[in-house]
């Protein structure tokens, strides 16, 4: 079981008090990859990134804070500035000092097996650092690392969206990380902010590509400016056909605003690529109304799927006759064929057709098929084997 806690009320008014009015009428929100080939670049890096183990070297026994592997502290700043891209907002990066405070706080989380922000000396493995980082991180029990990061944007069961608005803040320059391998702790809370432009809304789907694998729940709009969103419409259409919206809500007032939703998507919706338009009506500032729009790319990066796969031969297989391989194949775009003699590769012998030799005789041929998708994900599956007759 997994589950994510985003930082205490208390500390929200940082982000508030540095919000300037930066609202603009009308809007387009900011956009994700502006095609499908840097979208799907971006997801493949966020895929390799959550397969990076943590690499702690600390134990919950011993209340030994340890060290985090420098791969996994890449990784997972690797999938924080692709997520953070995906939403059109500059990259951030990590600091050491806030790395520790984090890092001691996920040993304290894992250590008690539970989340608080707020854990008090008689916390296992407790530790004033440990306990400053658990005031001003996301923490995530369940999942640690690239996986963690991906985690907190889906925000699932979290009526705030409290860890999707702090890890895509705008206003972020520096954060910090630390990961068991079963938690983490997202050092998120800034004491000064980057001074360069933001944008007057973040969206989550963001307008531009975006694969369905990040097209979560919960749909938002987070106005980075003091507007009013009390009264705040959304209608969505995939490829011009209405959706059901529901669920609009208010999540957070004064000086920025983040309204969230719900769309009634279908499974036929997520299965290819379709676009997606949304539009959110009824904002206002200043007694302005305004009107956002964009449009979601949502692009299917499926792994690939091979089912049925069957050898046939034109008579009994002897040499002289040709067998070939038949399989079913889905979400892939390319296919390549391996035959083998005996469990060794043949050389080759890469066509879905193979002209049995003399060599072969008495040997168990078979054929190895291959799909990869646009990600260079694979899948591969093999036919039974069939032994070629001796005369």
């Amino acid at each position: 079981m997994s589950d994510a806690l985003s930082v205490s009320p208390s500390r929200r008014w940082l982000l508030a008090s540095w919000l300037v009015l930066l609202f603009v009428v009308p809007h387009a929100a900011e956009a994700a990859p502006a095609d499908k080939a840097g979208a799907l670049a971006l997801w493949r890096t966020i895929s390799d990134a959550q397969r990076v183990p943590a690499g702690w070297t600390g134990a919950t026994e011993s209340c030994t804070v340890g060290t985090e592997s420098g791969a996994s502290i890449e990784a997972t700043l690797t999938t924080v500035n692709a997520l953070r891209a995906f939403a059109g907002v500059r990259p951030v990066g990590f600091d050491a000092e806030k790395n520790r405070q984090a890092l001691a706080a996920a040993l304290m989380m894992a250590a008690a097996g539970r989340l608080s922000h707020a854990p008090d000396p008689g916390w296992p493995c407790y530790t004033p650092e440990g306990s400053e980082g658990a005031q001003s991180s996301n923490l995530y029990e369940g999942r640690s690392g690239g996986a963690a990061m991906v985690g907190y944007v889906e925000d699932k069961g979290v009526g705030s969206l409290g860890h999707r608005a702090w890890l895509l803040s705008p206003f972020a320059s520096t954060f910090g990380t630390g990961s068991t391998g079963r938690t983490n702790a997202l050092h998120v809370v800034h004491d000064s902010r980057s001074s360069e432009p933001v944008p007057p809304v973040t969206t989550w789907p963001s307008g531009g590509f975006m694969p369905w694998d990040l097209v979560f729940e919960d749909w938002s709009a987070q106005f980075n400016g003091p507007v009013d969103t009390s009264a705040a419409r959304v209608s969505v259409q995939v490829d011009g056909v209405p959706r059901a919206v529901s669920a609009v809500r208010t999540l957070s007032s004064g000086e920025t605003s983040m309204i969230a939703w719900n769309v009634a998507t279908t499974d036929a919706d997520r299965d290819g690529d379709h676009t997606v338009d949304v539009t959110i009506e009824g904002v206002s500032s200043g007694g302005v109304e305004t009107r956002v729009s964009y449009r979601v790319n949502a692009v299917d990066v499926q792994p690939p799927r091979i089912e049925g796969v069957q050898l046939r031969s034109n008579g009994r297989p002897r040499p002289g006759r040709t067998l070939s391989v038949s399989a079913g194949v889905e979400h892939a775009d390319a296919v390549t064929y391996q035959w083998l003699r005996n469990g060794r590769t043949i050389p080759g012998a890469t066509s879905r057709t193979y002209r049995v030799r003399r060599t072969d005789r008495g040997r168990l041929i078979r054929c190895r098929v291959t799909a990869v998708n646009e990600l260079g994900v694979t899948a591969t599956r093999s036919a039974s084997s069939v032994r070629i007759r001796s005369r």
